[in-house]
């Protein structure tokens, strides 16, 4: 049997609680966690687990609440699924070798295969260049409207909230070409490597290509929004980034797995 999630290292939130009432009947918590961060579905886990079909959405309502997550969000499992690797919980064989070591939640299994069409294709690609909406539609030749609506068909397909993320897990999930967009990062990623960001900034731009908003990395780094700001304007100025996208990909191509640094 695992080991109960009381028992994880200091640094994670307090989950006290979960020894009080019903919660010291979960003595599986901690596998879960570990299934949740390996990209499993509920349906998955309740399988894997022997669980009752009502039990793996009970417990992850609790690691939501536990961690401060919400759990309407489109990212939630993104976010707990960081949250989770972050602190060390984990069973001790979980494989998370497929994951960017930056972005330990990006990798998941969707609850059912998601097939893109050609012009989501070429928008997630120009989304991943950093593009705004005006320069994707005239690119395209298409109406500005018409890429709000197409922006919104990739949110509900790849389950995230915002352009950003769309980035993020096109990335993650080999939808785009990571070499094609190292040449286009060039300068940003050499802007990185010069290392002329502090290890706030660093602390920053790491959240930002996990997808947080300022709000959330601000209570994750525990600094004001203002601050989070303040440090965005550095980061945008010191890679050449013109936006959080362009950040977020400069670093998660700075960080793929077998490059050197």
């Amino acid at each position: 049997m695992a080991e109960r999630l009381s028992d994880a290292k200091p640094a994670a939130p307090d989950i006290s609680f979960l020894n009080e009432g019903p919660y010291d009947q979960l003595p599986w918590l901690r596998d879960f966690l570990s299934l949740i961060a390996a990209g499993s579905s509920l349906r998955q886990i309740t399988e894997t687990m022997g669980l009752l079909p009502y039990e793996a959405g009970t417990y992850l309502k609790i690691a939501n609440k536990t961690f401060g997550i919400d759990g309407h969000r489109n990212n939630a499992r993104f976010l707990l699924s960081s949250t989770v690797c972050d602190h060390g919980l984990l069973a001790p064989d979980t494989d998370l070798s497929h994951f960017f070591p930056t972005l330990p939640f990006a990798t998941r299994t969707l609850e059912t295969s998601v097939d893109f069409t050609s012009r989501e294709k070429e928008l997630l690609l120009l989304i991943s260049l950093g593009w705004e909406n005006k320069e994707i539609a005239e690119e395209l030749g298409i109406s500005w409207q018409t890429v709000k609506n197409l922006n919104k068909g990739l949110f509900t397909k790849l389950e995230v909230d915002n352009r950003t993320e769309v980035a993020i897990m096109g990335l993650a999930d080999g939808l785009v070409d990571a070499s094609e967009l190292k040449t286009v990062y060039a300068d940003q990623i050499n802007c990185l490597k010069e290392d002329t960001l502090t290890v706030r900034r660093i602390e920053v731009l790491k959240l930002i290509a996990r997808g947080f908003n300022n709000k959330e990395i601000a209570r994750e780094l525990n600094i004001t929004e203002q601050t989070v700001k303040n440090c965005i304007i550095i980061i945008f100025r010191e890679l050449k980034a013109r936006n959080r996208i362009e950040a977020a990909m400069a670093y998660l191509l700075n960080n793929l797995p077998g490059e050197s640094e």
